[in-house]
C-alpha cells in the first residue's frame, strides 16, 4: 500500500504494484494541504497530518478515522507511527516534539526545541522522524547540529501508572494504564479523573500536568499542560469541578474537568499540600450538604522556616469554594511540637482535616474562631489497631478514619498485594471531671456538636432558597442525632447522682421534644426538684419559639406590603402616562381639581398611599420584633429558682404548649 497527500488536503491510498486506487474516494481530507503520512508495520493503520495541526489515524482499507490527535497552536512538519502501532510522534516547525498513545489519544510526551526549526510558510519544509525498528523505545529526529539525535530513550525504565478502585461497584470501567514518559512524582485521584505532575528534566522537558478522565462522552477528553520554563509543579489535587496545581512560582493554577483555565491565584509561600473532598465520602451522596461541599479546595503553604529548637513547620492554610470563587477561611495550621504535615483531607461534613507526623489528626471547627480540634492521636491509634505501625490515612467517614496500617519500613504502604483499609474510631482527648461516668458520652456530644456546626455553616452560606431549605432539614437531622447523644448523657448523669450536670445537659438540647424526654426521665427517677427546673426551661423555650414565629409572620407581612406598595407605584405611573397623553391631545387642557384622582396628594393615588402606610407600619412592627429577638434565657434562669406555680410539671406542660 502507498499513501499520498496533495495541496488541497486530500489523502488517498493506493494498491501496489500498479498504483490502483484503494477505495472509491479519498481516505480523508484536511482543511489545508496534507503534509506527511506514516504506515504501521501491518499496513492496517495510517497516520497522516496537515497544516491545521491535526493528526488522523485511519484504518485501511475501510478509510475510517479511528482517532484525531491535536497539537494545539503547532504547525506540524514531520510524522512517524511506531512500528507496533502504539505511539504517534510529530515534529512542529518551532522545533517542538509531540508524542501520543495511539490506543486512546493520550498525550504521552512533549518537548521544546528538540528538533530543528523550519519555515512553517514553506510547503517544502519537512522534519524527518524515525522509530527504532524494535518498537516504541527510541525515536530519532533531525535537528540542529546533531544530524540524528535520540529524542526519547525510555527502554528499560519506562513505567506505567495504573488506577484501581476500592469500590468496583461505582467504577465498573477499567481505566487504561498510562505510560509514564515524564517520571511522575505525584498524583491526585478525583471522582472524575486522575491528575499527574512531573518535574522538569532540563530546558527541553518542562514540568507537566497530565489529566486522564475515567469516563467521557467525547473523545479527546484527556489533556495536559506544559508549565512555563522555570516553573515547577509542587502539589496537585483533583475534585468534582476543579483540577488544581500549585507551583514553585507561588501560583495556584485552576483548571476545569475538561481542561479550561479557571483562575491563576498568587500564594504567600511555597505550596506544601492540596486536597479536595470526595463526594462519595461527603454526608449522604447526592444530599444538599454534599452538593454544597464538593467544590471545596484546601491548600497549605509554608509561612516561614521551621521553629528553632523543635523544628515544627510553620504552615498556613486556606479553603476555597471554587463554585462561588471565594476564599472560605484561612489561618495558621496547628501541628504537634517538632512535627510536619503528613496528610490533608476533608471530613464527612466538609471540614478541613490535617494529620501530622506525630500521628495527631485535627479538624478545623467553624466555631471558636476556626480553632483546630484534635480527634485522634498515636496512642489511641495504637490501641484501636493493636499495632505500633504508623497510619496511612485514606479518607474520613463518619466517626472513623479509614487508613492503611503501614507495617512496611517504607514511608508509604505496599502497592501489591492491595493494602487493606482499616477503620480507626475517632474521639476527642477528653478528661472528665471527678472521673464520673459519661466521659465517652461527653466526647461523643462534642463531636456531634462539631458536625452540627459544620452543617449550620453550610446553611448560612446557601445561596438558593431550595438549598437553604434542604440544608435546614439536614441541620435538623444532625441536631436530632446530637440530642439523642445528649439524652444518653443526661441519663448517665442521673444514674451517677450529678443533677447539676444533668440540668446543664438539658440546656444543650435543640428540640422541644428532646427537652420533654429529659423531663420524663427526671420524673422516672423521682427527682421533683430537677423536673421543676426542666419544666421552667421548657416554658421559656416554648415562649421563645412563639416569639420567633411571630417575628417571621411580621417579616412576611412586611414583604407582602412592600410588594403591594410597588404594585401601587406601577399603577400610579401608568395613570400619569395616561393623563399626559390626554393632555397632549387636547388643545387647552383644564387644570385638575384638587382632590381628583391622578396627580393630587403629591402624585400618589390613595391606594398607593395606603400601601405605603401599611408598609411603614409593618416595617416598624418588624423592627420592634427584631429588637426583641434573642435566645431563651436558657438553663441559667432555671438554676436560679424553681418554676413558679408549683404542682406537677406535667400538669403545666399542656398549658405551656
Amino acid at each position: 500500500m502507498a499513501a499520498t497527500g496533495d495541496e488541497r488536503g486530500y489523502v488517498r491510498t493506493w494498491q501496489l504494484p500498479g498504483l490502483n486506487p484503494s477505495g472509491s474516494s479519498a481516505a480523508t481530507r484536511f482543511q489545508h494541504r496534507a503534509v506527511a503520512c506514516s504506515w504501521s508495520r501491518d499496513g492496517k493503520l495510517l497516520a497522516t497530518t496537515g497544516d491545521d495541526g491535526q493528526v488522523k489515524l485511519i484504518t485501511v482499507p475501510e478509510h475510517k478515522v479511528r482517532r484525531v490527535l491535536r497539537a494545539e497552536g503547532a504547525v506540524l512538519r514531520g510524522l512517524a507511527l511506531d512500528p507496533e502501532g502504539a505511539f504517534v510522534a510529530a515534529a512542529a516547525s518551532d522545533g517542538g516534539l509531540w508524542l501520543w498513545e495511539a490506543a486512546d489519544g493520550t498525550q504521552a510526551h512533549r518537548a521544546r526545541g528538540l528538533a530543528a526549526k523550519v519555515d512553517h510558510t514553506s510547503s517544502e519544509s519537512r522534519q524527518p522522524l524515525a522509530w527504532h525498528p524494535d518498537g516504541g523505545t527510541v525515536l530519532a529526529v533531525a535537528g540542529g547540529e546533531r544530524a540524528w539525535g535520540v529524542a526519547a530513550d525510555r527502554a528499560g525504565r519506562r513505567t506505567g501508572a495504573r488506577v484501581t478502585f476500592h469500590d468496583t461497584a461505582k467504577h465498573r470501567a477499567r481505566v487504561p494504564t498510562l505510560t509514564d514518559f515524564y517520571d511522575f512524582f505525584a498524583a491526585a485521584l478525583g471522582p472524575r479523573g486522575v491528575a499527574y505532575i512531573s518535574a522538569a528534566a532540563g530546558p527541553q522537558q518542562p514540568s507537566m500536568l497530565v489529566y486522564r478522565c475515567f469516563e467521557s462522552w467525547t473523545p479527546g477528553s484527556d489533556w495536559s499542560v506544559a508549565l512555563p520554563e522555570g516553573e515547577e509543579a509542587a502539589v496537585v489535587a483533583a475534585g468534582s469541578s476543579v483540577v488544581a496545581v500549585a507551583t514553585s512560582r507561588r501560583l495556584l493554577r485552576l483548571y476545569s474537568h475538561a481542561g479550561r483555565q479557571l483562575a491563576v491565584l498568587g500564594l504567600q509561600g511555597q505550596p506544601v499540600a492540596a486536597a479536595t473532598p470526595d463526594p462519595g465520602h461527603l454526608a449522604e451522596p447526592g444530599s444538599s450538604l454534599a452538593a454544597s461541599r464538593q467544590h471545596l479546595l484546601g491548600l497549605v503553604w509554608a509561612a516561614g522556616p521551621p521553629v528553632d529548637g523543635c523544628g515544627t513547620q510553620q504552615l498556613q492554610y486556606a479553603v476555597y469554594d471554587v463554585s462561588r470563587a471565594v476564599q472560605c477561611c484561612c489561618g495558621p495550621l496547628v501541628l504537634s511540637p517538632g512535627a510536619s504535615l503528613a496528610w490533608l483531607g476533608f471530613s464527612r461534613e466538609g471540614l478541613l482535616a490535617a494529620m501530622d507526623s506525630a500521628g495527631v489528626l485535627r479538624l478545623r471547627s467553624p466555631e471558636w474562631g476556626g480553632a483546630w480540634v484534635q480527634h485522634l492521636d498515636a496512642p489511641a491509634a495504637r490501641a484501636a489497631t493493636g499495632s505500633e505501625a504508623p497510619l496511612w490515612p485514606a479518607w474520613l467517614e463518619g466517626g472513623s478514619l479509614m487508613a492503611v496500617v503501614n507495617s512496611s519500613k517504607a514511608p508509604h504502604p505496599q502497592v501489591s498485594p492491595r493494602p487493606l483499609i482499616t477503620p480507626v474510631p475517632l474521639g476527642l482527648p477528653g478528661a472528665p471531671a471527678d472521673a464520673a461516668p459519661g466521659g465517652a458520652l461527653e466526647e461523643e456530644g462534642m463531636r456531634l456538636a462539631l458536625a452540627a456546626a459544620a452543617v449550620a455553616a453550610a446553611a448560612d452560606t446557601a445561596e438558593g432558597a431550595d438549598d437553604a431549605e434542604a440544608l435546614a432539614a439536614d441541620l435538623a437531622a444532625q441536631r436530632t442525632e446530637a440530642d439523642k447523644a445528649g439524652l444518653r448523657l443526661f441519663n448517665a448523669y442521673l444514674k451517677a447522682g450529678r443533677q447539676g450536670r444533668a440540668l446543664e445537659a438539658v440546656g444543650a438540647l435543640h428540640h422541644t421534644r428532646s427537652i420533654e424526654g429529659a423531663l420524663k426521665l427526671a420524673n422516672h427517677h423521682h427527682l421533683p426538684s430537677l423536673a421543676e427546673r426542666i419544666s421552667a426551661f421548657l416554658e421559656q423555650r416554648l415562649h421563645w419559639e412563639d416569639q420567633q414565629q411571630q417575628q417571621q409572620a411580621l417579616l412576611a407581612q412586611q414583604q407582602h406590603s412592600h410588594e403591594w406598595a410597588a404594585a401601587g407605584d406601577d399603577m400610579q405611573t401608568q395613570q400619569d402616562q395616561h393623563d399626559a397623553s390626554q393632555a397632549t391631545a387636547a388643545d387647552a387642557p383644564a387644570a385638575p381639581k384638587a382632590g381628583s384622582g391622578g396627580s393630587s396628594g403629591g402624585g400618589r393615588q390613595p391606594g398607593a398611599a395606603m400601601f405605603g402606610a401599611a408598609a411603614g407600619r409593618a416595617g416598624t412592627a418588624a423592627a420592634s420584633a427584631a429588637g426583641q429577638k434573642r435566645k431563651p434565657a436558657g438553663i441559667d434562669a432555671a438554676l436560679g429558682s424553681k418554676a413558679g406555680g408549683g404542682g406537677n410539671p406535667f400538669a403545666r406542660k399542656k398549658a405551656a404548649k
